[in-house]
């Protein structure tokens, strides 16, 4: 998401990390960037494994990078990342 609000509600977003055939993503679920704005209302981000921590790009769920995510009333489960294994923010973003 680059620029713009989006709110989602009750919904579940599922990275296929689980169950005998696990695989590992390339990012994480979400992405914010600078100027937008996100509303998550009682969302499930769940089984994420974002394996391009070499470049730079944290989180297992959400990566914030100087945008603004709005969390409530929701769950974020097995969720992995190098750096911010649910949530990673950066350049003055806002969780």
């Amino acid at each position: 998401m680059n620029g713009g609000n989006l709110e989602l509600a009750q919904i579940t977003l599922d990275g296929g990390n689980s169950g005998s055939n696990p695989i590992t993503a390339q990012s994480p679920l979400i992405t914010v960037n600078s100027d937008g704005e996100l509303t998550l209302s009682n969302c499930t981000l769940q089984n994420n494994t974002n394996g391009k921590n070499e470049d730079g790009f944290g989180g297992g769920a959400v990566y914030v990078d100087g945008g603004t995510l709005n969390f409530s009333s929701g769950t974020i489960t097995k969720c992995n990342a190098k750096d911010g294994g649910g949530v990673y923010v950066i350049n003055n973003g806002r969780f």
